[in-house]
């Protein structure tokens, strides 16, 4: 799972391995998903400053908000059987190594490209990194972005393709 932020030097980030842990730390470690930290310590500084600003609020009931909240997260372990992760700081480290070591081609946002699929042969890294790159810099040359599709969908990846294209038709609003 990925997260994207627009404002933010680094727009795009792994903030986790599946769904589940996204639900995991969205759920009980909310600041986790929201911001980067350098550090557990700095983590924790975060959000002790955030639950001290909620505490002086006169506009925010934070008595009533832990309850409700409390609520929330019992009927989330019991219905989906989610449990916080501990040191979220630590995870968020790890994933990110782990997805760093199986880069076999980097890309402009930082997520690189991995090879996954049997389906696309191995020597297309660059390919897929130059789409990769084309969608985060917001490409909109016609050629560029035709070509790119045409070679996707020789691929078989249609809807990637599709995708590609209804990218640039939103940015021009015709093709």
């Amino acid at each position: 799972m990925i997260r994207i932020s627009p404002m933010d030097s680094d727009c795009v980030r792994l903030v986790a391995r599946n769904l589940y842990d996204f639900f995991s730390l969205h759920f009980f470690d909310e600041w986790i998903v929201l911001n980067e930290y350098s550090s557990e310590e700095a983590y924790v500084e975060s959000v002790r400053k955030e639950e001290a600003q909620d505490l002086n609020s006169e506009w925010f009931d934070h008595d009533r908000w832990r309850r409700e909240k409390k609520k929330v997260l019992s009927k989330i372990q019991e219905e989906f059987n989610l449990a916080p992760i501990p040191n979220p700081v630590r995870y968020l480290q790890d994933i990110r190594f782990e997805r760093s070591l199986r880069i076999t081609t980097l890309t402009e946002n930082s997520l690189g490209i991995v090879h996954l699929s049997p389906r696309i042969p191995h020597d297309k890294g660059a390919f897929l990194a130059s789409i990769r790159n084309l969608q985060h810099t917001a490409c909109s040359d016609k050629i560029i972005v035709e070509r790119h599709a045409n070679e996707l969908l020789q691929l078989g990846m249609i809807h990637e393709s599709e995708s590609l294209l209804a990218r640039l038709l939103n940015s021009h609003g015709t093709i």
